[in-house]
């Protein structure tokens, strides 16, 4: 249901009629009191322009000739004290002119003449009110929703300040999640900035979209959260690991899920790491997940990691070339890798691997 906007309630003001002779007061006050209309008369304009500057006055019916000053001259006066009452004028054929002057330059929105018929003169000012209550209807109208509307923008204006400081506190939170692994292995720095760069670049060749290569890109910077959860002596050993401690390993998958719980905006997050070890085959951990029921994200993270990881270092063999690592990982293709996403994989390596050295993947 969409949000309505009551109409207020809108006070009808009285019917002020104006005449120096109080025989015609009298007459007009019978006739219309028949209409259950609040009269008030008064017999001279300045008590009439007194009367309107006290209280609300929906619709006043004016005299022409009047010893203080006509008709025009006080309901010119009226308009400026009150310009949202109605204006009436009685008078004879004779000052028509004058009279249509007023008319038309706004002083007067009806003019009637002497004698009036009964029946047209209530009808007149029934109108003169319903059109008094919809425009001063239309005017609170207005303001209420100017008000609500200023309203909205001091809202609007505190959420986006509300989330500008969740972005700033969220852009804190993952600094600090990225530093912590790289306090404990420095020479992992260089490793997951390069990761980084080849997930955002596949993720560009594939003509991902902007944000989903923002999602991308942080999950490789965090890539490694979950070692915070193993045994660092599993991590740095040499040897060959254990049945127990490969099964240790393999939770660094699911950790992330309990690191970063509570932190607002990382689910995706957590989704493409937790998966990013899954072989397409299904032989993977820590779900076994198949085809393409493995997140294309954590495929393209789980490449990305695996080729740059054959490009370091390592206590048991020299780093490999660009050429033997893309090589080894297109050997590995269907069981680990998706087969399809080979081409755009050796497109990007070809593309910003240089054959001496890792550097230009820091970007």
């Amino acid at each position: 249901m969409k949000p309505r906007l009551d109409a207020p309630a809108v006070d009808r003001g009285c019917l002020l009629i104006v005449d120096d002779e109080r025989f015609v007061l009298n007459a007009l006050t019978r006739l219309l009191r028949r209409d259950q209309h609040d009269i008030v008369t008064v017999e001279a304009p300045t008590q009439a322009l007194d009367v309107l500057r006290e209280r609300p006055v929906g619709v006043i019916v004016s005299d022409y000739r009047m010893p203080e000053m006509d008709g025009v001259q006080f309901l010119r006066q009226a308009r400026d004290v009150a310009p949202e009452a109605i204006r009436i004028i009685l008078s004879g054929y004779a000052e028509i002119h004058a009279i249509l002057s007023a008319v038309n330059d706004g002083g007067i929105h009806k003019y009637l003449t002497k004698p009036w018929n009964d029946e047209q003169l209530r009808l007149e000012v029934k109108a003169g009110f319903d059109q008094y209550v919809l425009a001063k209807t239309n005017r609170l109208l207005q303001e209420t929703l100017q008000c609500r509307n200023e309203e909205l923008l001091a809202l609007t204006s505190s959420l986006e300040a509300e989330q500008a400081r969740q972005q700033e506190n969220f852009r804190a939170t993952i600094e600090m999640l990225v530093a912590v692994p790289k306090m404990k292995h420095p020479d992992e720095v260089v490793h997951t900035e390069r990761v980084r760069a080849i997930c955002r670049a596949m993720g560009e060749a594939l003509g991902w979209r902007a944000d989903d290569i923002e999602s991308l890109g942080l999950a490789a910077r965090l890539h490694d959260i979950g070692n915070l959860g193993v045994d660092s002596r599993i991590l740095l050993k040499e040897d060959a690991l254990s049945a127990e401690e490969r099964s240790a390993v393999q939770q660094h998958t699911v950790y992330p899920e309990k690191i970063l719980h509570g932190v607002t905006g990382m689910e995706e997050i957590v989704r493409i790491l937790h998966s990013h070890h899954e072989n397409f085959d299904g032989s993977g951990y820590p779900d076994g997940l198949k085809g393409d029921a493995i997140p294309r994200a954590s495929q393209i993270l789980y490449i990305a990691d695996a080729y740059d990881a054959l490009r370091l270092q390592r206590p048991y063999r020299p780093p490999l070339t660009p050429e033997e690592a893309v090589a080894l990982i297109t050997h590995a293709a269907a069981r680990s890798f998706d087969p399809v996403l080979m081409e755009p994989f050796r497109s990007v390596i070809s593309a910003v691997e240089p054959s001496d050295g890792p550097d230009r993947l820091k970007s």
